[in-house]
């Protein structure tokens, strides 16, 4: 018969005795599970294998016939046997233990290769990749970011699934500033009536740089585009300017002359068989770069072009409205029209031809550019001043825009995006050695 002071010392205060020896038996079988975990005289790797094979149907099904005949997995039976080999840092994470160092995913990575070499030749495997990278690769080879590999990511998932309170890391949150001088809101409030003509574009520059701390509270606090437009009227006025000014302003690390033609001109030396009528050559290296880099629900033939026409894929980017009328009624018609309207950019001429651009956030917004490159670089640029989300087909766009142009960012979470970044690097410094 158990005492008070041997059921405290086993953290039980108190329960019917079932319940309590059901917390016994658990307790065992936890001791017993430790002790076959962590077996003395054996390496890191015979645990992995040892514990690889205790999985009945992943030994017949996948280790034996697969693995051990060198064979490579598919994608599936890769994916089960990450599952498998991440149970202990599964068990672990779900009884609110320390979570796995990255040490520990690197060095079951490391064993994981070692026993099944064949997991090392991988056909996608990047260049300068370690051997157990599928798995675990620090950084993603990168100084600084986040690793990769299915470890990481399934550790990462597990770790997602516990309730809030079990978290070891809890986020705290910043303490907003919330205070705005009342100055700055009466300045705000006598500023939109004021006419945006040319004689007053440096007044009105200038004023809303100083109101800029009254637009930053208003993108925290999560405020529509058109609540911002209704406080801040002039950011659609002199051709994007203010977009660009307020830009700067709310992100001061902001390349503020980017070299749009230099890398533009770049990017059409990718997918040359792409975009080849598009006119305007600035908007055809910034499409071949939106072609480069992975679309969402893209589907492609067997050479790698795309099975929808050039026109629609562009869309995301650019879209051509013929002209009727005048350029204004034109413009009118093409954004009342749209059943489902995304931002993007509006050229009034026929497919494919240069015109006259337009950056177009929704039916009711719309600023007039000066060229194409003015387009581009208003476009990505609004998504920031009017907190507008970025569509998920120009995310990895704007990715790139953020770590070459804008140097805002050092590394995107997309690695198709940062080997992108890292051969115009590579690039940039050979030409200046």
């Amino acid at each position: 018969m158990l005492g008070n002071t041997e059921l405290l010392e086993l953290g039980i205060k108190q329960g019917p005795r079932m319940i309590i020896l059901k917390i016994i038996e658990n307790i065992k079988a936890k001791e017993i599970q430790d002790t076959q975990t962590n077996q003395p005289g054996l390496s890191s790797k015979e645990i992995c294998r040892s514990m690889l094979e205790k999985n009945s149907k992943f030994r017949l099904h996948v280790l034996h016939p697969i693995l051990d005949q060198n064979q490579m997995p598919n994608d599936n039976d890769l994916r089960c046997l990450n599952r498998v080999a991440c149970e202990p840092f599964e068990t672990r994470i779900l009884n609110g233990e320390k979570y796995p160092s990255a040490g520990e995913q690197e060095q079951l990575a490391n064993d994981l290769v070692q026993l099944f070499p064949q997991l090392q030749f991988n056909s996608k495997r990047p260049e300068g990749a370690p051997d157990g990278w599928i798995f675990f690769w620090r950084k993603n080879g990168m100084e600084k970011g986040k690793h990769s590999g299915l470890i990481y990511h399934r550790v990462r998932n597990i770790i997602k699934t516990l309730p809030p309170k079990m978290h070891l890391y809890q986020r705290t949150t910043v303490p907003k500033n919330t205070h705005v001088p009342n100055e700055l809101v009466e300045k705000a409030e006598n500023l939109r009536t004021v006419e945006a003509t040319k004689n007053e574009k440096k007044r009105i520059a200038v004023e809303m740089e100083a109101c800029n701390p009254l637009l930053k509270l208003m993108l925290s606090e999560k405020k529509s585009a058109s609540e911002i437009l209704s406080v801040f009227p002039h950011l659609l006025a002199y051709n994007g300017y203010m977009i660009h000014k307020s830009a700067l302003k709310l992100f001061p690390s902001m390349e503020s002359s980017p070299d749009y033609k230099g890398v533009l001109a770049k990017c059409l030396l990718f997918s040359r068989h792409m975009f080849k009528q598009v006119e305007d050559e600035y908007i055809r290296g910034c499409l071949r770069i939106l072609y480069k880099l992975p679309v969402r629900g893209l589907k492609r033939r067997s050479d790698g072009t795309s099975v929808i026409s050039e026109e629609k894929l562009a869309s995301s980017l650019v879209r051509w409205v013929k002209p009727n009328q005048n350029i204004d009624d034109d413009l009118a018609e093409h954004m009342t029209s749209l059943i489902q309207i995304e931002p993007h950019i509006a050229c009034i001429a026929p497919p494919f031809k240069t015109g006259h651009y337009f950056v177009v956030m929704n039916r009711t917004v719309s600023i007039s550019v000066l060229n194409s490159i003015a387009a581009i670089d208003i476009l990505f640029k609004t998504f920031k001043v009017l907190g507008t989300p970025v569509p998920s087909n120009l995310a990895m766009v704007m990715d790139f825009f953020e770590c070459v142009l804008y140097r805002t960012s050092g590394h995107s979470s997309r690695k198709s995006v940062n080997n992108l970044v890292q051969s115009f690097q590579d690039a940039a410094h050979a030409e200046d050695n």
